[in-house]
């Protein structure tokens, strides 16, 4: 792609990599404020080209896209870079210069729907906005979906929202379904749709959907949340290593590998994980700590410093659920409790995958009993 002034082009090619032969091939030449419909005349050569059939959903959204303010879109894409940044190296400062960017470009241009999605996205640290940011998100997916109904990323985000903070479980399936249907091809709204299943126990469909979304995006990891909901911790390890090696610098990958040693009894690779992921997502005062811990009086005791040190970063992107779940692995299963708890008072979205086996030593409890019931989880 290049750019002149307001000017954009864009040159796409369609080759057949094993003889290397160019089937197809176009140059687009567009206002930068019209940079967004680029890929639906993209979309739509490409589909005519290799005879693909779309569906009532993917055409609605093909051709779709309204012409952009280009100041908005630079806004918005600097918003995707400090976003992008959180987790990489970077803390929470990068997430709030995201929402600031976010803001800007819903200011200059208030019908850019996807700049609503991307300050959900910056409002989401992990699968539910902090409490005292949840006005914020509720009004970005309104004004988002009024925008542009028919956004699948939009709806997308919507179904999180009624699943991880509402607990409405039957609104969720509805908008997961509704993103799908707008987007098939989009790998996340089917991984995403395969972890709701698998909150409501019905693990083969949410199998089905999680291959689809793994056949979709091959160079993704979307199976791990499956196996861990299913127990199958082995085959969630190989591929958290496999995402780590392939994503060395992404602190969900470390957090991902650092819950599968935790769930394998793996003591020394959990601590050293979890160091990885706390130095990535900005929190470099915690790994001094952290190993000092360890060294001198073990393993329990560099855990108990771990809960700890997630108070210290909730929202950013702790949870009270993550904190309830490394007491209840050194046994503490009072402190879990209370911890589930303060959960629930703040609608932590980690809460629906209480059914997963890793609640298991709990399942006898009757305050855990009386959670579940509350949040709403089928028996």
């Amino acid at each position: 792609m290049q750019s002149s002034g307001n000017r954009v082009r864009v040159t796409a090619q369609l080759i057949y990599a094993p003889q290397d032969i160019t089937l197809w091939a176009r140059t687009y030449d567009r206002d930068l404020s019209d940079a967004l419909t680029v890929q639906s005349a993209l979309a739509r050569g490409l589909a005519d080209e290799i005879r693909v059939s779309m569906t009532a959903g993917e055409k609605s959204k093909v051709g779709n896209e309204h012409p952009v303010n280009p100041k908005a879109l630079e806004a918005y894409w600097q918003g995707q870079y400090h976003l992008d940044r959180f987790g990489s190296g970077a803390g929470k400062e990068e997430r709030y210069a995201a929402m600031e960017y976010f803001q800007k470009a819903i200011q200059i241009d208030p019908s850019f729907a996807r700049a609503y999605v991307g300050l959900v996205d910056a409002h989401t640290p992990n699968v539910t906005p902090p409490p005292e940011e949840v006005s914020i998100v509720q009004d970005a997916l309104q004004k988002g979906l009024a925008a542009d109904p028919n956004l699948s990323d939009a709806h997308l985000h919507l179904a999180r929202f009624k699943e991880f903070h509402d607990w409405d479980f039957p609104a969720a399936e509805r908008e997961f379904q509704r993103a799908i249907d707008l987007n098939p091809n989009g790998a996340e709204a089917h991984d995403l749709y395969g972890d709701f299943l698998d909150n409501m126990g019905r693990h083969q469909e949410a199998m089905n959907e999680e291959r689809r979304a793994q056949e979709l995006d091959p160079a993704g990891e979307q199976l791990i949340d499956g196996y861990n909901h299913r127990g199958e911790y082995a085959q969630a390890l190989q591929l958290a290593l496999n995402n780590v090696a392939a994503h060395p610098n992404d602190g969900i990958s470390h957090a991902y590998l650092y819950q599968a040693y935790l769930h394998t009894g793996q003591k020394k690779k959990t601590v050293e994980e979890l160091q990885r992921a706390e130095a990535l997502y900005g929190y470099p005062e915690m790994v001094s700590a952290l190993s000092k811990a360890y060294a001198q009086s073990g393993y329990e005791a560099a855990m108990r410093l771990a809960a700890k040190q997630f108070e210290q970063a909730l929202g950013n992107p702790a949870s009270p659920t993550h904190i309830a779940e490394i007491y209840l692995h050194i046994g503490d299963k009072d402190s879990a409790m209370k911890w589930l708890e303060r959960g629930y008072a703040e609608r932590d979205g980690f809460l629906v995958a209480l059914r997963d086996p890793v609640w298991d030593s709990l399942r006898s409890d009757q305050r855990f009993k009386d959670l579940i019931r509350r949040v709403g989880l089928p028996q």
